[in-house]
């Protein structure tokens, strides 16, 4: 709001005096905090359902390929050069029961936050999957600013946000909102990183459904 309200009476005092790129610059930033008031204003409503219990899930059974293919496809072209991506080869024959939608705001968060926190010059975002026979792994690593081991938990915690030297503090509810959105999938998250400038990963890991075997007898 300070932002908006700033740049708001900059344009309206000094309209004619500055030029149009002056100009074209003061109402991105403007439009840039409005999204993040939205962002957060759709963040906060979705904490309260989920505290209140209210928050429901549209869940269906999803093919995991497909899946992590059409919510990534974005990013190829948005990173391209600082994009890894990595998918165990039977991801095609492995199935989740998620809401698509809460899911992919999930990734979104962690994807971005990857980007917030990494050198725009050498960033580089590694998306792997790991699964065995219970879950399936998604794990979103950089190589940017690093987590110090006494925050590694704390960064889950509601309004707890922790700036680094690429990015300033945030609103503390993206990385809370995601463990609530991925423990209501009976799933869970976690962060991994060696500290300082050594990089993240944030991992994902989702119930994988268990597909009925038909045993014929001999």
């Amino acid at each position: 709001l300070t932002a908006i309200q700033g740049f708001v009476e900059i344009l309206n005092k000094r309209f004619t005096e500055i030029d149009l790129i002056e100009r074209e610059k003061c109402f991105g930033i403007i439009q840039r905090n409005i999204q993040r008031l939205d962002n957060l204003i759709e963040g906060v409503g979705t904490l309260g359902r989920i505290e209140r219990g209210v928050l429901k899930l549209e869940k269906e059974n999803i093919n995991c390929k497909e899946f992590l293919e059409e919510a990534l496809e974005p990013y190829k072209r948005l990173l391209v050069n600082q994009l890894e991506i990595k998918l165990n080869n039977n991801l095609n024959e492995i199935t989740i029961n998620i809401d698509t939608g809460r899911v992919l705001q999930v990734l979104d968060n962690l994807i971005d936050n990857a980007m917030k926190h990494t050198n725009e010059i050498n960033r580089k975002i590694l998306i792997s999957t790991e699964n065995n026979h219970e879950y399936l792994a998604i794990n979103v690593s950089d190589n940017g600013a690093g987590i110090a081991p006494e925050y590694l938990d704390r960064i889950f915690k509601q309004f707890i946000s922790i700036p680094t030297k690429y990015h300033s503090q945030g609103t503390g509810i993206g990385l809370y909102l995601s463990r609530m959105i991925i423990e209501a999938h009976n799933g869970s998250i976690k962060a991994i990183s060696t500290g300082i400038d050594m990089g993240a990963t944030f991992c994902i890991e989702l119930p994988i459904v268990k597909q009925n075997i038909e045993i014929k007898k001999v």
